[in-house]
């Protein structure tokens, strides 16, 4: 009986030290609470006066979300009629913010850890990573934060399995891009007597080439380009189908990649009007009356579906590869994202931008100057962009048609598509299947795709994706995004 008091009065003692423990611990966070609510509320406050609007915003919000639902001045600033919330400041001013941001994580992000671990150790599940979390919000690399939630780690960066699993494949998919544009595929020389009769009805001198899928018949005079061609065409369908969902989408691809029997490769205007005028029952069949404009044409030849493209050597690679991924893929649906796709194939391969489908719209708005068709040069428009909240919205990305393609969400759709292929590889490829362009869907039929095969809301997505696209992160160095 006295051991059975001792036990009850023992387990009595312990309940009321937790009790206690955890009336310290509520009475810290509420004074956690206040700190950052007028830490955060200065901050906005200054951000303003520097007129970093977009910067303002995120602050009220995040005070709003993470502190006080019912916080007054942050409500009241952000439902004030006709704000303006896209960053004007000078550089001056943006260092200024950016100095000042560095303060503040650097006071909140310990407070956050130290309560969290707290309750961690006090066996407050909910309350404790919620802080620890929030720690991370201010102090994405702070060790001890990742640790208590059992983050793994990637090239010394800490992060959630999602997160990590997204380092390892983005850093998969860039290592195949580069085993790829190395690798050989034992090309052969095609016999002169063998060129499509097109060829020599035009009076053009070509060589060929084959691989295993791909034939290429070229005006240049180096025995080698069209082996190259032919090659760069196997690489861009080994990547295709290397980063494409499994299944019925990667045997389609196989074969829808490949959808001419052979391709020519025209380095000219005059050749381009030699390979018409020279073949008069081609154009009356084609109802041409003068050789068609543009870069390549598709037709049927002698010996079955056939491409020609008019452009230099130097573009043959990016060229190739572009067009791989609009056949084996981009072209059968959604416009505005797999443009992405398209950049994405060729950046992996061969680092440049420089074949773009669709035409630009006829005028062009002030603050959309024209960017360098180079990967750096696009990564660094888009860090610029979201600093300042005007990146194109992604809600709107999937509603751009290749009949008036603005560069604006060309680099967008570029960088999120890359993201995208890492973020979510078994399921990214449903979204562009899902958004049919020519039906012009909504704002709101976009986000319902996106809730459905992403299983998160959109906005949520976007910011995720722009944590990342800003090259500041743990995340986006270990990557190399922000290198």
């Amino acid at each position: 009986m006295r051991h059975r008091c001792a036990v009850l009065g023992s387990l009595l003692l312990l309940a009321d030290a937790y009790a206690q423990t955890g009336t310290e611990l509520g009475d810290r966070e509420t004074k956690l609470h206040a700190t950052a609510g007028q830490t955060l509320l200065a901050f906005a406050r200054s951000a303003e006066g520097n007129k970093m609007f977009a910067r303002a915003k995120t602050c009220y919000e995040a005070l709003l979300r993470d502190y006080d639902p019912d916080h007054k001045p942050a409500a009241a600033a952000l439902a004030a009629p006709g704000r303006e919330w896209t960053d004007q400041g000078t550089p001056a001013q943006q260092r200024t913010v950016e100095q000042a941001w560095s303060v503040v994580c650097k006071k909140l992000a310990p407070l956050h850890r130290e309560l969290g671990l707290a309750m961690v150790a006090a066996d407050d599940l909910v309350r404790g990573p919620h802080h620890l979390q929030l720690c991370l919000a201010y102090d994405p690399a702070d060790r001890a934060a990742h640790e208590a939630l059992g983050h793994e780690s990637f090239r010394g960066v800490h992060g959630t399995h999602e997160q990590i699993a997204f380092c390892k494949r983005f850093e998969a998919i860039e290592q195949k891009g580069k085993e790829l544009a190395a690798a050989t595929y034992e090309p052969a020389a095609l016999p002169v007597d063998q060129a499509p009769i097109e060829f020599r009805n035009a009076r053009l001198a070509v060589q060929g080439a084959r691989t295993r899928q791909w034939k290429v018949w070229t005006t240049s005079a180096a025995a080698e380009t069209a082996s190259n061609a032919a090659q760069w065409a196997e690489r861009a369908q080994d990547l295709l189908d290397f980063v494409l969902c499994g299944g019925p989408q990667r045997r389609a691809a196989r074969i829808d990649g490949k959808p001419v029997a052979w391709v020519g490769l025209l380095r000219s205007d005059a050749e381009w009007q030699a390979f018409f005028t020279g073949n008069p029952e081609l154009m009356q069949k084609l109802k041409l009356t003068a050789p068609p404009g543009g870069e390549s044409f598709r037709f049927e030849s002698s010996q079955g579906p056939a491409e020609v493209f008019r452009h230099p050597e130097s573009l043959d690679a990016d060229h190739i590869i572009a067009h791989v991924a609009m056949w084996g893929f981009a072209n059968q649906h959604n416009e505005g994202l797999g443009q992405g796709l398209v950049h994405a194939m060729t950046t992996l391969l061969v680092g440049t931008t420089l074949t773009w489908f669709g035409e630009e719209p006829k005028t062009r708005a002030g603050n959309q100057k024209p960017v360098a068709r180079d990967e750096k040069a696009w990564d660094q428009r888009l860090r610029e962009e979201i600093r300042a909240g005007k990146d194109w919205p992604l809600v709107q990305v999937p509603r751009e048609k290749l009949s008036s393609y603005r560069e604006v969400v060309r680099v967008k759709s570029w960088s999120f598509v890359r993201w995208l292929m890492a973020r979510y590889p078994d399921t990214w490829t449903r979204a562009l299947q899902a958004i049919v362009t020519a039906q012009n869907p909504m704002p709101e039929q976009i986000e319902q795709v996106f809730q459905q095969e992403f299983g998160l809301p959109l906005p949520q997505i976007e910011a995720e994706w722009r944590e990342w696209a800003r090259g500041e992160s743990a995340l986006a160095k270990a990557t190399r995004s922000g290198g």
